[in-house]
């Protein structure tokens, strides 16, 4: 006797193999049987006498949850655990501490400076009161998220805890304490490395610091997943660098949201696959993430200048409310940073943390330039002075034509890289797109690429 049965829908099971019409018997929580079960006792008849309920699936696809390999929900699921803009696209485990930021280890004493510098953490409706992996993921479970939640730990989180938010390299013994809060971060259930090399304090390390992390993860079948330092003019360079760090010993990486920013490079997709497959094709385990929009979106800060960004939020915000002290700034935000020239007509704004700024939200930073009689660039340092360094923009990131190429490619896994809330949340008076939607726009390319596979296949890992 089955709790339900949803016939006659085309099965898509995670095995990479192609999809089957058939049926689904399910007895209490789990799949008892798949095939073709016993037919309704006449068409049209819904009734069954092995099943309590029937669910009639034709035309539709039934398929395990998806799982959303980057996420940034770590807090927000404490906040509002419902997750209804994932649960109602189908994802149901997502994996946070993406972009090198976990929500621990973080000591006590650093938890208010990380949750304004983390920006991922600047969320309200939630109290920060762990230090560790482990018991940040007692909190989830206390929480009692709609999704399961599989983390990772942040390279700028454990550089935060050691170094600080300093502009040098970490000595050997920062080095050996980074290791081991890694090390023991995995013990409490990380799994895996994560990085952002464009935002502070990640964009201060070197190519050994990175390579002496990621080789805690050697044997462990955990992965490095890189949000890269440069994804414009020196794209394929900062590839080279994640795939060296990865090679000896090596583990398996997984290039976050990948694509060619920057117009300049658009159309270019088909080259930087290239360069992966070959990889692939000398053994290596890469694969990539990528979001189905063609609008990105990140803190206003990552214009600015590194040098700049030194010392963290706090530390920026300071130097820019200091009379003179962004004219230079400007000028270089111009020149461009990590391959990043903002085209300021075009930074629509997202975000903001004051209520009181909500009126920028949906507007440019080149309506806002034009409106206060200033040069973009003052004006986008102006937003961030005046916001606390909290202004989100979306610029159009890539083309649909790289968007479809990286969607379709068998090593391409699409993601939300957003966070859930509920399906009416806004963020400053207007609702963001990538709360909702990836997985609806892009599941007939995971069907055809067999990711759900290979995310499967990581995840029992």
């Amino acid at each position: 006797m089955f709790d339900l049965i949803v016939r006659g829908g085309r099965i898509v099971d995670g095995s990479g193999g192609p999809w089957f019409r058939g049926d689904v018997g399910i007895v209490g929580d789990r799949i008892a049987a798949l095939g073709t079960l016993a037919p309704p006792a006449a068409d049209n008849d819904e009734s069954d006498p092995r099943a309590n309920a029937v669910v009639d699936a034709a035309g539709l696809v039934v398929a395990p949850g998806f799982v959303d390999f980057h996420s940034h929900s770590d807090v927000s699921l404490l906040a509002d655990p419902r997750a209804e803009s994932a649960v109602r696209q189908g994802i149901t485990t997502q994996l946070v501490g993406n972009c090198g930021f976990s929500a621990a280890p973080v000591k006590a004493c650093h938890r208010e400076a990380y949750r304004r510098d983390g920006l991922m953490y600047s969320h309200s409706g939630y109290d920060w009161d762990w230090s560790t992996i482990a018991e940040y993921r007692q909190r989830l479970a206390e929480a009692r998220p709609a999704i399961n939640v599989l983390t990772l730990v942040g390279h700028n989180t454990l550089r935060a805890a050691v170094v600080g938010q300093l502009d040098r390299l970490a000595s050997d013994q920062e080095l050996a304490s980074m290791r081991r809060l890694l090390e023991q971060a995995l013990a409490d259930g990380a799994v895996g490395l994560s990085s952002g090399l464009t935002y502070t304090p990640g964009c201060f390390a070197d190519t050994r610091e990175l390579h002496y992390l990621v080789a805690a993860l050697d044997g462990a079948g955990l992965g490095y997943h890189t949000h890269l330092r440069n994804y414009s003019d020196d794209l394929r360079a900062a590839l080279d660098e994640a795939l060296a760090v990865t090679a000896n010993p090596s583990v398996p990486l997984f290039v976050s949201h990948l694509y060619p920013a920057g117009r300049d490079h658009w159309g270019t997709a088909g080259e930087v696959l290239l360069q992966l497959e070959q990889t692939r094709a000398r053994g290596a385990d890469v694969c990539f993430d990528v979001t189905p929009w063609l609008r990105g979106g990140g803190p206003l800060s990552q214009y600015v200048p590194t040098h700049a960004r030194a010392g963290g939020t706090s530390a920026l915000v300071s130097r820019l409310r200091e009379p003179g002290g962004r004219a230079s700034l400007a000028h270089e935000m111009e020149s461009g940073v990590a391959g990043l020239r903002p085209r300021w007509d075009d930074e629509l704004i997202v975000r903001v943390g004051s209520a009181a700024h909500a009126e920028w939200v949906g507007q440019t930073i080149a309506d806002l330039a034009e409106m206060r009689g200033e040069l973009a660039a003052e004006t986008a340092l102006g937003l961030l002075a005046e916001d606390d360094g909290q202004v989100w923009v979306a610029p159009t990131s890539k083309p649909a034509a790289d968007v479809e190429r990286l969607l379709a490619h068998p090593l391409g896994i699409p993601v939300t890289m957003g966070s859930p809330w509920r399906s009416k949340a806004r963020w400053g008076g207007r609702r963001c797109r990538s709360r909702m939607g990836p997985f609806r726009e892009s599941s007939d390319t995971m069907f055809a690429n067999g990711v759900c596979y290979g995310l499967r296949r990581r995840c029992e890992k």
